[in-house]
């Protein structure tokens, strides 16, 4: 295996499950094809994906199609960056979001309105202004969604990683949850025109 797949970032990598499968989807497919990747290429697209298995995939299709050559190298995951957040956006988070009533959107605008996960439930209700037991159906409902998950006693968070900015920057409902009335929508987010260069034929020399 080439020294590009072996730096001390990997080898930290290695001893945590969810990263080491991140990875493997990642680079085992490329080195098939004989293309490799720069340490911190590999390592933001980890940061970028939360580990979870189909936003890794996402960003190293986009980021296979930014690249000129191999080694993939960190300014190919930065080109590919805005493009594969838009098509997050449109195609998987806003579906996700759109299978939830009104009411469970103003519990997931609560929830994202507290920052980053887990999240205790006593504070989610105290953003909705009720106690937690008033909004436990919503709870409920959105865990038989698979919107949310409970990872302990009194405390629930996103089963997908990033779903709290999204919530965040394109629900009315955060602004409801923060207790404004506002009926104005979220600011439409534009897609970016996609800047892929087709792979050459003349690959970037490997450092391996």
């Amino acid at each position: 295996m080439s020294q590009l797949f072996l730096g001390a970032f990997l080898a930290d990598f290695w001893g945590n499950p969810p990263q080491r499968i991140s990875l493997g989807i990642l680079f085992e497919p490329a080195q098939a094809e004989g293309v490799g990747f720069e340490d911190d290429a590999l390592a933001r697209i980890v940061e970028l994906s939360g580990c979870y298995a189909a936003f890794v995939q996402a960003y190293g299709k986009e980021t296979w199609n930014m690249a000129p050559g191999s080694p993939i190298a960190l300014a190919d995951v930065q080109a590919a960056e805005p493009v594969v957040e838009a098509k997050l956006d449109e195609e998987f988070f806003h579906v996700r979001f759109e299978k939830a009533t009104p009411a469970e959107r103003r519990y997931m605008a609560a929830m994202a309105d507290l920052g980053d996960g887990p999240y205790k439930t006593g504070d989610i209700a105290g953003r909705l202004g009720g106690r937690a037991s008033s909004s436990s159906v919503h709870r409920d409902s959105l865990i038989k969604k698979g919107l949310i998950f409970s990872p302990d006693h009194g405390e629930v968070n996103f089963t997908v990683p990033h779903f709290s900015p999204f919530v965040r920057a394109s629900s009315p409902e955060g602004q409801s949850a923060r207790g404004s009335h506002s009926s104005a929508s979220a600011a439409t987010r534009t897609k970016p025109k996609s800047t892929s260069r087709r792979r050459s034929s003349t690959k970037r020399p490997s450092t391996a």
